[in-house]
């Protein structure tokens, strides 16, 4: 459930130049991005408790991966448009959809207690693994076809694909 979130968080980074071309916004702007995304994901451990006590695990899942699919389309929108709001406001969506607090309880209740570590190591290193894949991939795409949005399609496709999953 986290591919989504954990795939489209850095594909900006390695686009930084061609992103403030395209928009037109300075290295600050440009930043905060990344500090919208931050700062949104840390609001959500404070509600967490109470949203998986009220609403299940499940549930709390798919409403945090429908957000991050929602930020991430309106990333792709914001760039598409060049809109800095629009964009801004896709990232902090992004971050209030992390679900990663969501999957370390996935993992400590699917897991018995001895194997909580190795579990959450794997989990750890994929997401490490993806982003990396991520961060190669977008600037390959971008090289290809010239196009920032369709890096940005492909970052929406991901949500969208890992949402059905």
């Amino acid at each position: 459930m986290n591919l989504g979130a954990v795939y489209s968080h850095n594909t900006p980074g390695p686009l930084q130049k061609e992103i403030q071309t395209h928009m037109n916004i300075s290295d600050s702007q440009f930043n905060n991005f990344y500090s919208a995304k931050a700062i949104s994901s840390m609001i959500l451990p404070f509600f967490i408790a109470i949203l998986y006590e009220k609403l299940g695990l499940e549930y709390m899942l798919l409403t945090a991966g429908a957000i991050n699919a929602a930020g991430t389309y309106l990333f792709l929108l914001g760039i598409s448009f060049s809109h800095y709001s629009m964009s801004l406001l896709g990232r902090i969506l992004m971050g209030l959809g992390d679900v990663t607090v969501f999957q370390s309880t996935l993992t400590c209740t699917w897991f018995p207690i001895s194997d909580i570590a190795w579990a959450g190591s794997w989990r750890s290193g994929l997401a490490k693994g993806i982003r990396t894949f991520s961060s190669t991939i977008a600037p390959m795409v971008f090289n290809t076809t010239n196009n920032l949005t369709s890096v940005y399609w492909i970052d929406f496709s991901v949500a969208l694909l890992t949402l059905g999953c």
